[in-house]
């Protein structure tokens, strides 16, 4: 469309370009092509009027070796106008008189301001004789009286015409049916669950799709080498259900007319409708990108997906815009005959660039690396392709408007929506932020890295899942915009019973939630104090804070600090899960404060809680407010952890129909939590309703061995296989390289004590004994499906064979512990399951996890040549599978 070259007046192409651009955007963007917009109706006269427009004219000029035919000079000559008169008569015969007098009206002179000295129908009766004698021919390069064509050429231009229109509007159809698709699904699946007999399809389907990952048990974790985050299985067909769709609609309905006046041959025709299908694709994706992740984003309230399936979501269309933008400058640079100058092409490239960077610049591995500065950099970056988007379309238009009046296809929309979504989500954080207005807060120091704080004037009432985003400025004064995410809860469900505060002070040890935050990995919590029958009690928010990355490290001891809130926000839709018979109430650390809501909304509970023994400050701050749940029903655990699958599996088998569950707390817990309900809730009458509220914990990278994490006859194997593989690499590290501090921070102060205590010490009969305990091994055995156990002498000979005996005492550390614990059981099938795996020689691993076997595990028993930086490198890729 677009003959012009790149030589000439850079200065005057940039200027009419963008004077063209700026009239295209604000008189023609009316809707996309076939949908509110049709740029070439009819397409007969569009054809006849393209056809004589190249053709110089008596009063046409030419500047740098290009000619120049102004509106004025169209709209008066004879033979111009009598010309593409006939033609249209001869052509569109079909069409209304009044339409080819409309379109006439507007384009035939390329400017609706200046009007042609004729109407269609008064040139039309100029021409004479009638059909004119003179027929163009390829070579005529002047019109200088009145002419017909020839067929070819007008069939050319029609073809051309004809096949960009439907081309465009196929573009714009199948971007259409893609964000209905993406939006509708979510609302769709959330309100056909009020419809009879579809809640009881869903809930069989719950376990094989809506809880499980689609990669083992890993989903709040990343994955393996920092590779991301797998979706569940729901989420994984929502993803896999949309490239599809992406991919077949770049695929189909292409119609390729030869001759074309622009695309000779029918490969060129293919590869320019792919530029314009890539293209278009990629601009509806837009809206998508935006909305998606935004905290205030409409599905939240419409459907009862979680924003933390909205972000996942988000990455994945992203990737999809990055991989439908390459594949745009792909086609064009294939299907053009030389590379051009024009500025629609360099900002074309330039977007194409920054869509690449902030795409693979969204890793895991560069969020993990430093949060606040990838998020700073993804919206400059992502404001940065806006804009390239905007100039490459607005400049292209510009560009084929200096001979085709009226071009535009409509896909500015997109943008404008883009834009449209980015400032109402900007305007009203603002919004939520003012609506509080400026707060002070005092901050205290409570030990071991947390601290508290008070924000006096707030009042938000006890709802489940609410949380808000909290901005402290002046700890950071060059990044004042950062904020982070603590869960939300009124201070009166803290309170002891029949105990009140004092103004200004705080009323009763508060409590804090951990919020997965779906925007950055940090440890942090809040409680919402709320006012009560008392006057004494003052409304105000309190935060307990995990000093960790970001502003929160900086929190110290301080009267007044400068605070603003932002919220509250929907967390995590818990009506399912309140219309159970049972709650079972699943926390880790100090993931108990978004339990609490939840507590004093349901009238049936079951509680079950562990911490750090270095958190303990956080049980004395909250634990008296626990009387809402039985006390018979509250378990909490310093420095242990639950066998989840035993909490699961006694909630089956005491009979509920349905069983609410809530997990709040690491990703680790949560994943397995997660694989426990999938299993058990296969095989169950008992109907699981699973919320998962996931924050980011401070750990190592690889997974520990406790037992619960298995629902499969082989996954307890290789998990207890890698619990030995921490045990036996810490103490290897120890014994022979002796760095303290390096495995001290793996395995932890106590148990590297216990580690060089059990290797100086040889087997342990009584230990061995305590280990064994059979009534453990059965119950263990019976609940996870294993048939059969091995004899510890067969354990014994095995590892006496490679010279680790000292291992026993490895896996049973705390030998001491009572025989009918939960720890105690742990432990015996630790020592089984190793057995097991090791007696039959099998792993069952893909080919890397069995070299990292092979290399890591054997290889740290036998006299190695290692420093201490590669053995470290080593044991972390072993035990991380």
């Amino acid at each position: 469309m677009n003959r012009q070259g790149a030589s000439g007046s850079m200065a005057l192409l940039n200027s009419l370009s963008l004077l063209l651009a700026v009239q295209v955007s604000s008189t023609y963007a009316q809707g996309l092509e076939g949908y509110g917009l049709t740029s070439y109706d009819p397409v007969c006269a569009e054809a006849c009027l393209r056809s004589f427009t190249p053709l110089m004219l008596p009063c046409s000029s030419m500047h740098d070796g290009h000619m120049a035919t102004p509106p004025a000079c169209r709209a008066n000559d004879t033979a111009f106008l009598t010309s593409v008169a006939w033609c249209m008569s001869e052509n569109c015969a079909d069409e209304k008189l009044s339409k080819i007098e409309g379109y006439w009206e507007e384009w035939i002179t390329g400017s609706k301001f200046v009007p042609a000295k004729w109407s269609y129908s008064e040139a039309l009766m100029e021409v004479d004789p009638k059909p004119p004698r003179y027929q163009l021919n390829m070579t005529d390069k002047v019109l200088n009286q009145t002419s017909t064509l020839a067929p070819v050429a007008y069939l050319s231009q029609w073809n051309s015409l004809w096949a960009t229109n439907h081309e465009m509007i196929m573009g714009a159809r199948y971007g259409i049916i893609l964000v209905v698709i993406a939006v509708g699904i979510p609302i769709l699946m959330t309100w056909s669950g009020y419809l009879p007999l579809i809640p009881s399809v869903y809930d069989k389907l719950k376990p094989y799709i809506l809880y499980p990952s689609m990669i083992g048990t890993y989903s709040v974790r990343p994955l393996p080498f920092k590779l991301g985050n797998a979706p569940s299985v729901g989420q994984g067909l929502y993803i896999a259900l949309f490239l599809a769709l992406v991919v077949v609609f770049t695929a189909i309905d292409y119609e390729l007319r030869q001759p074309h006046a622009r695309f000779m041959g029918e490969r060129r025709e293919l590869l320019a409708y792919l530029v314009y299908r890539t293209g278009a694709l990629a601009f509806a994706l837009l809206p998508l990108i935006i909305l998606f992740p935004s905290r205030n984003n409409l599905l939240l309230w419409l459907s009862n997906w979680s924003r933390s399936t909205f972000i996942l979501l988000h990455r994945w269309i992203g990737r999809t815009f990055a991989l439908l933008a390459v594949l745009h400058a792909i086609f064009v640079l294939v299907g053009s005959d030389k590379m051009g100058t024009t500025d629609w092409r360099r900002w074309g490239s330039v977007t194409v660039i920054f869509t690449v960077i902030t795409c693979l610049g969204s890793g895991l591995y560069v969020r993990k690396a430093n949060y606040e500065l990838f998020l700073l950099m993804h919206i400059l970056i992502a404001a940065l392709v806006i804009v390239g988007c905007w100039y490459h379309l607005m400049l292209r238009y510009a560009s084929i408007r200096l001979h085709s009046p009226g071009y535009t296809t409509g896909h500015e929309i997109w943008l404008y929506l883009a834009i449209a979504l980015w400032g109402f989500e900007r305007l009203v954080r603002i919004v939520r932020v003012i609506r509080l207005g400026i707060l002070r807060s005092k901050v205290k120091d409570i030990g071991a890295g947390y601290v508290r704080v008070d924000v006096p004037n707030v009042r938000w009432g006890l709802d489940p899942g609410k949380h808000v985003f909290v901005y402290f400025p002046t700890l950071a004064p060059m990044r004042p915009w950062e904020n982070h995410p603590f869960s939300v809860i009124p201070t009166v469900a803290l309170q002891r019973r029949g105990t009140s505060a004092t103004p200004g002070s705080p009323t009763s040890p508060g409590a804090s939630s951990g919020l997965e935050d779906i925007e950055k990995s940090t440890t942090q919590i809040a409680v919402v104090r709320q006012s009560s029958a008392s006057a004494e009690i003052s409304a105000g928010v309190t935060l307990f804070i995990k000093k960790s990355t970001g502003i929160t490290k900086y929190l110290e001891s301080h009267d007044r600090l400068l605070t603003f809130l932002e919220g509250p926000y929907p967390g995590s839709d818990t009506r399912q899960v309140l219309r159970c018979d049972r709650l079972l109430l699943i926390a880790g650390g100090v993931g108990i404060t978004s339990l609490f809501a939840l507590i004093h909304n349901h009238w049936n509970v079951k509680l079950a809680w562990s911490v750090k023994a270095e958190a303990r400050c956080l049980v004395n701050e909250i634990e008296s407010a626990l009387d809402a749940v039985n006390t018979a029903q509250t378990d909490i655990r310093i420095g242990s952890r639950f066998d989840v699958a035993a909490l699961i599996d006694e909630e089956a088998s005491a009979g509920w129909k349905r069983v609410g569950i809530v997990v709040s707390g690491p990703g680790s817990l949560c994943d397995d939590v997660r694989a426990v309900v999938a299993g058990i809730g296969r095989n169950s009458k008992t109907v699981f309703e699973l919320e998962v509220d996931a924050y980011s914990w401070p750990s190592i990278p690889w997974r520990s061995h406790q037992s619960y994490l298995s629902t499969t006859s082989t996954w307890p194997m290789f998990t207890d296989h890698a619990g030995w593989c921490l045990t036996s690499s810490s103490r290897f590290i120890s014994i022979l390289m002796n760095p303290p501090e390096a495995f001290r921070s793996i395995f932890g102060a106590a148990g590297s004590v216990t580690l060089q205590d059990g290797y100086k010490s040889k087997w342990d009969t009584p230990s061995l004994q305590g280990c064994e305990n059979s009534n453990h091994r059965q119950h263990r055995d019976k609940k996870l499906g294993h048939s059969g156990h091995l004899s510890i002498s067969t354990w014994r000979n095995f590892f006496v064979k490679y010279h680790v005996s000292w291992l026993s005492r490895a896996c049973c550390m705390q030998r001491d512990v009572p025989k009918d614990s939960a720890a105690h059981a742990d432990i015996v099938y630790c020592l089984q399951s190793t057995a097991k795996t090791a007696q039959s020689q099998t792993l069952p691993l893909t080919a890397l996890r069995e070299w990292l076997y092979t290399k890591v595990f054997f290889s740290l028993i036998m006299p190695l040549e290692l420093d201490h930086s590669k053995l470290l490198v080593m044991v972390r890729l072993g035990c991380y599978y």
